[in-house]
């Protein structure tokens, strides 16, 4: 019995940790001020608000883009410790892991040995393509006439199906234009 106490020890404090990760990645952070979030002036018609849960698109900043859309990638998938599919594959855990991770970061240069790009030229796609949202592998696994557009041109298959973020992207075209304006306009990290 004495040497299984250190074990069960271990097991309560790594379940601890585990319960504490999931409680501030689930928690909500409401912006401050409604002016944080609202655009000065608007460049193009868009909606003046995208809903997505309990948060909002107001425009395409990074900002918006890593607390709405990406911050659950990295603590559900796309981590050193996710397993056998994004191993190799980019960290995106923090909001700055993940922009370094992914802007004009292709599979072929950054991350030879992932499994991410099954087959064809994908590989040498970006991840995100500043400037070029149809070009973009992020995007493409959350539109399918993206994902279809390159499939086509490029013979490969990307992971379109493999992403939880699909189901709210088929419901949310205004929070995927803002996407695709975000990476058209350069990709920022603002």
């Amino acid at each position: 019995m004495s040497r299984l106490a250190p074990l069960w020890a271990g097991v309560a404090i790594a379940v601890g940790v585990v319960a504490i990760v999931v409680t501030q990645t689930l928690r909500d952070s409401p912006p401050e001020s409604d002016e944080e979030w609202l655009a000065p002036e608007a460049k193009i018609e868009r909606p003046a608000k995208v809903e997505f849960g309990q948060r909002e698109l107001t425009e395409p900043r990074y900002e918006q883009m890593w607390q709405v859309l990406f911050s659950g990638c990295g603590f559900s998938c796309h981590n050193p410790m996710a397993g056998d599919f994004s191993e190799l594959g980019p960290d995106m855990q923090t909001k700055e892991r993940f922009y370094a991770a992914t802007v004009a970061k292709t599979v072929a240069a950054d991350y030879p040995a992932w499994q991410a790009v099954r087959s064809g030229d994908c590989h040498q796609l970006a991840l995100i393509h500043p400037g070029r949202a149809d070009r973009s592998l992020v995007v493409a696994v959350m539109v399918a006439e993206v994902a279809d557009a390159i499939a086509s041109e490029l013979g490969c298959e990307v992971s379109y199906n493999l992403h939880d973020i699909n189901r709210y992207a088929l419901y949310d075209s205004g929070k995927i234009a803002l996407l695709k304006e975000w990476i058209n306009q350069g990709a920022a990290d603002n």
